[in-house]
């Protein structure tokens, strides 16, 4: 739980960067974490998903996080916001419960005018 919580930490700092460079290492940063908990969804049937929410106004772009990501017998939803994130939800494995969380928000953001991926 740690270790993901410190790569959801650094990939959110590197979201905020504009390089390729720092672009790149994110993606890395990503596939790492998604490989550490493949055993974890294999065995209860939830896929990690992830949504990235961005809306521009003027030069400032605002970026938002959802992840669904599953942790040995349960299921936990991290929201980055500004750089920080919070585990604001979770569930048994087996459940919807995360992916419902993570839809709501999705689209509460899209009402707000955030595109989301």
């Amino acid at each position: 739980m740690k270790r993901m919580l410190a790569t959801m930490a650094v990939a959110a700092l590197m979201v905020g960067c504009s390089s390729a460079k720092m672009k790149k290492q994110m993606g890395e940063s990503s596939s790492t974490k998604a490989a550490s908990t493949t055993k974890a969804s294999a065995s209860s049937g939830l896929k990690e998903n992830t949504v990235t929410c961005t809306k521009t106004k003027k030069k400032h772009t605002d970026m938002r996080t959802i992840l669904v990501a599953v942790e040995k017998n349960r299921c936990v939803v991290h929201y980055t916001k500004f750089g920080k994130t919070k585990e604001i939800a979770s569930g048994k494995a087996t459940s919807k419960h995360c992916a419902t969380v993570q839809d709501h928000i999705r689209k509460s953001l899209t009402k707000a005018g955030f595109t989301c991926k």
